[in-house]
């Protein structure tokens, strides 16, 4: 009789549940991305509850992230304890999910291979930390084994990949802070894209995404 033991066990089930769950996300709507998205930051955090195998961290990360996201993220954040390895909670770890309100604030642009998601944070001036206001942003691709996320995106880099699409990927609205009004928040074509968007204009200035009807 051959015994398993809960590790063994463990690190055989692991990379088969990542596997299918890479399948189930369809990721076709705003709703789809963001859900992925805490999904992905919970798969995060949960590596600083208790030391694991590197195999098992891998196998937590690989239904989210590309293997080489995962590879900077753990190279940023790994340690180790024990005869294991342990991500030690942070509130400024590089190439975490950014900490998204998740609401309207949270802006979702899906294209056919990728989606762009960012976010505007205002400056902080008060408490233990300070910054900059700033956005940041995460690229999600589509790979073989379904959506991953593919890169972090920090101050300008997400205005940037906007500022390239064509000129039908833009706003409605008024210039205020975030930019993007809810209704045209989703499926909007990035650079390269076929999905027009009649009666939209795309430009930039001081810095901030405009949104403005055509």
């Amino acid at each position: 009789m051959i015994i398993l033991s809960a590790a063994a066990i463990l690190a055989f089930m692991l990379p088969k549940a990542g596997a299918e769950a890479a399948e189930d996300h369809a990721l076709e709507n705003r709703e789809e991305v963001l859900q992925f998205l805490e999904s992905a930051f919970e798969a995060q955090t949960s590596l600083s509850e208790e030391p694991r195998s590197l195999e098992e961290i891998e196998a937590v990360l690989d239904p989210y992230f590309t293997d080489s996201y995962a590879s900077l993220f753990l190279q940023e954040n790994l340690s180790e304890e024990g005869n294991g390895n342990i991500i030690y909670g942070t509130d400024f770890g590089l190439y975490y999910i950014p900490f998204f309100e998740f609401t309207e604030e949270t802006k979702v642009v899906i294209d056919p291979g990728k989606i762009l998601v960012f976010e505007y944070f205002p400056a902080m001036n008060e408490g233990p930390t300070a910054y900059a206001g700033h956005y940041e942003g995460i690229r999600i691709e589509k790979t073989d084994s379904g959506w991953k996320v593919a890169e972090w995106l920090y101050d300008e880099a997400p205005l940037n990949i906007l500022s390239s699409a064509t000129s039908d990927l833009v706003y409605k609205g008024s210039n205020d802070r975030t930019g993007f009004s809810r209704d045209a928040d989703n499926l909007k074509p990035m650079a390269g894209s076929v999905l027009p968007v009649p009666g939209l204009t795309l430009s930039c200035s001081d810095k901030r995404l405009l949104l403005m009807e055509a």
